[in-house]
């Protein structure tokens, strides 16, 4: 998820990441510790170090998530720059740790001021932005919800925004969107068509190879682009032996089935 790299960022600078502490020095550090960096941020932001939005993630990561929030959210209505963007991957680090990234995060109170931030990022021409709300659209809501469609297409614009331009996972995980959601038999079945195809997503994992080739993702994008070809595989020989049961031609599955041997 991109919004690990933004809360675990807090500062690059060696002499003030000692003193306010990373998302991970956060998420380590025992109590006497974290009163330490709570006092040295809320130092910092009296003297005009370090941002209010700041305080809010290491609140949000080290145990006070509601006043972290409360923090984050007033920052936005204040129009502090950059407080969308700290907001939602703050509440998506939060959900993240407590189990709520999925489809039980629609019933949280913060739910729609978290969405409401993403989409003010995506407005502002924020960096990630796009990759980031469809993630969290691809993961909030499942085929079966009523207004999946409507959220399916605006995932799609906006993981296909995002692909373009090449952000952090937007190939990898609209590609996997497709194989888990839009191109199933059990969407198909919901729907009575099926507008995506499996095909849809080899594009996308093919990119998703180069995208992600010198990131922590490589294996994933991997073992992505396997479970695609070797699904393709299996459900050609399925269809070839329906095909042979029922004395159909087979030329041109055979071929199907060695072209795609190769590409795996």
């Amino acid at each position: 998820m991109t919004f690990f790299r933004k809360i675990f960022g807090a500062t690059n600078l060696t002499k003030t990441q000692n003193l306010y502490g990373t998302g991970e020095d956060w998420r380590k550090a025992d109590k006497k510790q974290l009163a330490i960096y709570k006092e040295n941020i809320t130092n910092g932001i009296e003297n005009g170090e370090v941002s209010i939005l700041m305080l809010g993630r290491f609140l949000m990561g080290s145990g006070e998530p509601e006043e972290g929030e409360r923090m984050l959210h007033q920052a936005v209505l204040d129009n502090v720059e950059g407080a969308e963007s700290d907001y939602v991957d703050s509440v998506s680090y939060y959900y993240m740790m407590t189990d709520k990234y999925n489809r039980s995060a629609k019933r949280d109170p913060w739910f729609t001021k978290w969405i409401e931030a993403a989409d003010r990022s995506v407005e502002n021409g924020e960096k990630e932005s796009e990759v980031r709300l469809a993630d969290i659209y691809s993961t909030c809501y499942d085929i079966n919800d009523p207004e999946f469609e409507d959220i399916a297409k605006e995932t799609i614009r906006l993981y296909k925004i995002a692909a373009s331009k090449h952000q952090s996972r937007a190939a990898l995980n609209y590609a996997i969107f497709i194989m888990d959601k839009l191109a199933t038999e059990a969407y198909k079945k919901i729907k009575n068509s099926q507008d995506v195809e499996w095909s849809s997503a080899e594009p996308y994992i093919l990119q998703a190879l180069t995208d992600e080739k010198n990131t922590s993702d490589r294996d994933y994008a991997y073992s992505t682009m396997a479970r695609y070809y070797s699904t393709i595989i299996h459900k050609k020989v399925a269809q070839a032996i329906d095909c042979y049961i029922k004395e159909i031609e087979l030329d041109g599955i055979a071929e199907d089935i060695e072209y795609n041997e190769k590409r795996f």
